[in-house]
């Protein structure tokens, strides 16, 4: 172009692609300049987004303000629009509105087999003048939907739900957000946060959890055989965001847990965690063939540093390794951890089993002593600081 009109393209190549067509004026005489996008179409992962009508953007240079034009980008699932013009001045506010379907949007990055079906409109707004923070909202739904996955030896797998809210708003005071989820068949969430905008950004609000059916959520993990039981909470939080606080509770009622991997069950398990501030007790029991198994101990968080200690007691717990053992063992372990180290004490006794030694095949030798072994993956790991691990078992 020349100093009065310019023209510029860009169509960059690889994973993410990149199609415009960008028109400028420049009037030096009265300081003031002209952008006009009339293609924008951007390719990703997440598909084709297209600019429906040019977009333009007018500048004061002198005055050093401008504004943009109201303008939409579309998908094959979903139209994101700036609603209305937009005063690019010490002094605004924009609007944006979404609306379409989430999960096909998403669905190159949700899991193979798994789909989402539901429509969501979503609504954003942002405000801002001299001498204030920003102004904010956002209001975000979820239609009735239904998410499934096609399992391959096993009838496909859905949960179907009503309804999902998030409503949030940004204020001089704090950032406040409250989310209502709603499911027939899985559960009901309700959480209130709200966190000052002061510099200690102080937490307050709740969680309540009315029983999640862990049974449907068990359809779409494949590694587990079983997973039952019904989880719910009553949770207050304080404190604040670097140093949060709980009060309530979280408790497991009717659970039962195997995996494909190994038969070994446990059943009727009941686990309760008593929040307190910045500590929780746990106590829980669970079956494992005719024996009980006892639960219970402390878990802190101070200044943001995981610690706790955990004591594990049980009599006749069956125990399954196939082929190799059936085993029943009564442990009596206590378990001490914190961020840089972990102590496991006790005893593990083994009144009764069977071990079937597996022998080697014909012509099968040991491993020659000079053997030296050498994993290129973990070598290529970065180093993590190492954890101290101390061990003191006996077993009889």
């Amino acid at each position: 172009g020349n100093e009065q009109r310019q023209k510029l393209g860009l169509e960059p190549r690889g994973d993410l692609q990149l199609d415009t067509a960008i028109h400028s004026k420049l009037d030096l005489t009265k300081q003031k300049a002209n952008i006009e996008l009339s293609k924008f179409n951007l390719g990703s992962v997440l598909g084709l987004w297209q600019l429906e009508q040019t977009a333009s953007l007018d500048w004061d240079l002198k005055q050093s303000r401008g504004e943009l034009s109201a303008f939409c980008l579309s998908h094959p699932s979903s139209r994101l629009c700036l609603t209305d013009n937009v005063s690019l001045t010490d002094k605004g506010e924009a609007k944006l509105h979404y609306q379409g379907q989430p999960g096909q949007l998403l669905a190159k990055l949700l899991p193979e087999r798994f789909t989402w079906q539901g429509d969501a409109p979503m609504d954003a707004a942002v405000a801002w003048k001299p001498g204030a923070r920003p102004q904010g909202q956002l209001n975000f739904q979820l239609a009735p939907g239904t998410v499934s996955l096609k399992r391959k030896q096993q009838a496909s797998a859905s949960i179907d739900y009503q309804a999902l809210t998030l409503k949030a708003t940004l204020d001089d005071d704090a950032l406040r957000s409250h989310i209502l989820f709603n499911s027939d068949a899985l559960a009901r969430w309700e959480s209130q946060l709200d966190i000052k905008v002061t510099p200690d950004r102080s937490l307050s609000g709740y969680v309540n959890i009315d029983q999640v059916n862990l049974q449907l959520l068990g359809q779409f993990m494949p590694q587990l055989e079983t997973i039952e039981g019904l989880l719910a909470a009553n949770l207050t939080l304080a404190g604040s965001l670097n140093n949060p606080e709980f009060s309530g509770q979280l408790s497991l009622r009717e659970g039962a847990l195997a995996s494909t991997a190994n038969p070994t069950k446990l059943e009727q398990i009941s686990l309760d965690l008593a929040f307190v501030g910045q500590t929780a007790e746990l106590q829980g029991q669970w079956m494992m063939g005719s024996g009980q198994a006892n639960l219970s101990g402390q878990l802190r968080w101070p200044q943001g540093q995981f610690s706790g200690d955990i004591q594990l007691k049980g009599q006749e717990l069956g125990v399954i390794q196939p082929p190799l053992a059936i085993v029943n063992i009564s442990p009596d372990i206590q378990l001490h951890f914190s961020p840089d180290a972990l102590d496991i004490s006790g005893e593990i006794k083994v009144p009764s089993g069977n071990i079937k030694v597996v022998q080697l095949p014909a012509g099968g030798v040991s491993v020659s002593s000079d053997v030296v072994f050498s994993d290129s993956i973990s070598e290529q790991e970065v180093k993590a600081s190492p954890m101290a691990l101390s061990a003191n078992l006996n077993i009889d």
